[in-house]
């Protein structure tokens, strides 16, 4: 057996890759079936290396030629914060995600309360027609706090006809603990 786990750890060191059972506390994402007033939730990786049983961590979202995809990030000791990833047309996005105005987010199912939150990075990548903005924002709220988060976000799409405004888009993600292995690669 001794010669074994040696063989296993010599291995795993020249091919440059770690495996290692651990356990991740993360906010796993909540799916969400399309309705008539909703689309369908995409469960969506944010990393291609990492946790196993846990890999996929965020939601994604597709409104006619726009996405929408939220990563939270769990950290125990620091606020929560998430990323948010939205790409449509340079033309139906020019102004229509300024991020303060168009999502509120609730925290453990309390949605009478709106949590502020700030933006503490942007980045933008236009590529042809295409416009893609990762917005990365904290909420004054320790993670270790928080059971359940809600993120809804005001599509940019413009009204129906009737006048309507769409529906928002809504991201639910819950508090899980899930045993899993790690895995890590120096190609990674």
């Amino acid at each position: 057996m001794k010669k074994w786990l040696n063989a296993l750890l010599m291995a795993s060191s020249l091919t440059g890759c770690v495996v290692y059972p651990t356990e991740r506390v993360y906010l796993q994402p909540i799916i969400h079936t399309a309705t008539s007033n909703t689309v369908t939730s995409e469960l969506v990786a944010s990393q291609s290396c990492g946790y196993h049983a846990a890999k996929y961590d965020g939601l994604k979202q597709t409104l006619s030629d726009s996405t929408m995809t939220v990563y939270p990030s769990y950290v125990e000791d620091e606020p929560l914060s998430f990323t948010l990833v939205a790409r449509s047309s340079v033309a139906d996005s020019a102004d229509a995600l300024q991020m303060k105005e168009n999502i509120r987010v609730v925290i453990n199912d309390d949605k009478s309360s709106v949590y502020p939150f700030a933006v503490v990075q942007i980045f933008e990548r236009r590529q042809g027609e295409v416009i893609s903005r990762w917005y990365k924002a904290e909420i004054e709220v320790p993670a270790k706090n928080v059971r359940s988060l809600g993120i809804y976000v005001k599509p940019f799409m413009q009204m129906d006809t009737s006048g309507a405004e769409p529906p928002e888009i809504e991201f639910n993600f819950e508090k899980a603990t899930v045993s899993d292995i790690y895995y890590g690669s120096i190609n990674c």
